[in-house]
């Protein structure tokens, strides 16, 4: 397996990956729409735009889009993340991660937040952004808000609302 940036003749594949996978999950928004909206805008960043490829098979995949925070610029946001049905608990969404990561840390960026299950996150390192004092003007179940510091200390002085992207409608 090989995880890498997305090229420009994948993305339909991605975003029909993303949905089969998002067809059967407990919360869903119509990603793959999303993904195509976010490739759009004028802060994407190609290079966190990542599949995870084996025998030429579309496998897995992550995007990464930027985000701010009050006026500190340097978060991400973590999602979609989809892996194919029939290779998951492969470890493949955990090399997906990592790998997003290292690029996000490579391009400068110092923290990552995510919407998603502690119990998954929590091994990565991400904890609830409520820690510290960073929150979203919508509902949400805390203990689902997740953050994460790439770089120790970086959210020390971080406070305030999550700003996403046009494209998330939020």
């Amino acid at each position: 397996m090989i995880v890498r940036p997305i090229k420009n003749n994948e993305f339909q594949k991605s975003q029909e990956l993303v949905k089969r996978v998002f067809e059967k999950a407990e919360f869903s928004d119509h990603e793959e729409v999303l993904i195509g909206k976010l490739r759009q805008e004028t802060q994407y960043i190609p290079e966190l735009d990542i599949v995870a490829v084996e025998d030429d098979e579309l496998i897995g995949y992550v995007m990464l889009s930027t985000i701010q925070i009050g006026d500190y610029a340097k978060a991400l946001c973590l999602g979609p993340i989809a892996v194919a049905d029939d290779h998951q608990g492969m470890g493949i969404g955990a090399e997906l991660i990592k790998y997003a990561e290292n690029m996000a840390t490579d391009l400068g960026f110092e923290a990552i937040h995510i919407m998603g299950y502690p119990e998954y996150y929590g091994r990565f390192g991400y904890e609830k952004a409520s820690k510290f004092d960073i929150s979203v003007d919508y509902p949400v179940e805390d203990k689902y808000f997740l953050i994460k510091e790439l770089e120790p200390g970086a959210l020390s002085e971080v406070k305030g609302l999550i700003e996403y992207q046009k494209s998330f409608g939020i």
